[in-house]
């Protein structure tokens, strides 16, 4: 369920960590994690996996965009004064690189229903 590796792979460049639904494995880059992130990329990929089991597939981008919302808001983004913020361009961030024009459209059309999951 969990390893801990050296990412060499050019599509796992900037990321500290990944789920990987086939898998169903979560992968720590040892190489750009502190040991303060772990607890953060920990619960933010356990979402992920969450989701996995619920039925996404992450093929769409709306299905990626909910899925990275509920894990940034979960994950990265504790602060309450600027938690909806971070949580939106945490998201944001997290599939610019597999849809690089329309990011903030995909994130924004689903946040509102996403950003409510766990509350």
């Amino acid at each position: 369920m969990f390893e801990c590796i050296e990412c060499t792979k050019p599509e796992h460049k900037n990321l500290r960590a990944f789920y990987q639904p086939k898998e169903k494995k979560i992968t720590f880059c040892l190489q750009r994690l502190q040991e303060e992130d772990i607890c953060t990329m920990m619960r933010h990929e356990l979402v992920h996996y969450f989701d996995h089991f619920q039925g996404y597939t992450f093929g769409s981008a709306k299905e990626l965009a909910c899925s990275e919302i509920k894990a940034a808001k979960i994950g990265e983004c504790k602060d309450e004064v600027f938690r909806k913020k971070c949580t939106r361009l945490v998201a944001q961030n997290n599939i610019k690189d597999r849809y690089p024009i329309r990011y903030k459209w995909i994130v924004n059309k689903v946040f509102k229903k996403c950003y409510s999951f766990f509350d």
